[in-house]
């Protein structure tokens, strides 16, 4: 009987030290890090989308772990901070119902004063798409939203 408890016991705890050793599910801060290229960005509109070219779509963000981000296309390079953060909002909605929701900021400051080159976005809302693989930022307009996609390079 001894020895039938044994195999059980070595494939049981085998078991629980792989399992123990998965990843712990990453932050959003851990998933922004590393390189992303902006594919689109889209100005939409109740009835309407309208694709537009903003100037970076050439070059490559840089996300660092220290809060900082570089910026470089064939021609140029900026450089500057990025931070995160989680926005509690509540509110009463048009029925007069209490609501609640939570959303994840990104801000964005970049600049080349040489060339006279700025970058300040402050994403609304953003999120992960493609098992990270691409990140989408909303900025909220009166009437509008623009969305930037970005794709991990």
């Amino acid at each position: 009987m001894k020895l039938k408890l044994y195999p059980f016991l070595l494939l049981s705890f085998s078991l629980l030290v792989l399992n123990s050793c998965k990843k712990l599910a990453l932050l959003p801060e851990d998933r922004v890090i590393g390189k992303w290229k902006l594919t689109e960005a889209v100005k939409q509109r109740f009835s309407r989308t309208e694709s537009f070219l903003n100037g970076y779509e050439a070059g490559t963000f840089t996300f660092l772990e220290n809060g900082t981000v570089l910026y470089n296309d064939p021609t140029d390079s900026l450089n500057g901070n990025w931070n995160m953060r989680t926005e509690n909002n509540s509110y009463y909605d048009a029925n007069g119902n209490w609501q609640t929701s939570t959303n994840t900021t990104l801000s964005m400051q970049l600049y080349n004063f040489s060339s006279n080159r700025m970058i300040n976005w402050l994403f609304d809302n953003f999120y992960f798409e493609q098992s990270g693989n691409k990140l989408v930022g909303n900025i909220n307009g009166a009437s509008y939203i623009y969305k930037y996609y970005f794709k991990r390079q």
